[in-house]
């Protein structure tokens, strides 16, 4: 459904309706890539057998699809949205990753989420036609607005 880079690592997050998210390490992509530019034979015809990337993690704990994750801009954190009217919070911490929490509050599948690069909040929209702001240390909802006519598309 979604994929979104780290903002510092070799990583990738994808999540799906399968009810899974997914850390994928790219760094031997990147790493095979700059080597051989242009290829060996200076044709760009290197040979990328798939064992390049890997899953590093794979976060379960949802009970219907993921629409969306994302990385914290600083912190090992992910938030994941998802069709069970829930966001979960996971932390990463090098081999392991694991749910941290659950922000319950939506009404409808929660479709996007989203932290402030400078603040400790979390965005969140739903097809029930909220705009939400969490407190990432209390784990609250701050304030949400709702929408008459439509709903947010994303955040």
């Amino acid at each position: 459904m979604s994929a979104f880079f780290h903002p510092d690592e070799n990583t990738l997050l994808s999540s799906s309706l399968d009810h899974t998210m997914r850390v994928w390490d790219f760094s031997l992509l990147k790493e095979k890539t700059q080597k051989y530019k242009g290829g060996p034979d200076g044709k760009g015809n290197e040979l990328f057998l798939g064992t390049e990337v890997e899953v590093k993690h794979v976060l379960e704990g949802h009970e219907k699809g993921i629409n969306f994750g994302c990385f914290h801009p600083k912190w090992n954190l992910i938030a994941s949205a998802a069709d069970d009217k829930t966001i979960k919070l996971w932390r990463m911490s090098g081999a392991r990753a694991w749910e941290m929490d659950t922000l319950w509050g939506h009404q409808n599948n929660v479709s996007c989420v989203a932290f402030h690069p400078k603040l400790e909040v979390l965005f969140s929209n739903s097809e029930d036609k909220t705009l939400k702001v969490w407190d990432l240390n209390r784990r609250i909802c701050l304030t949400t607005v709702k929408r008459d006519q439509d709903r947010y598309w994303i955040v």
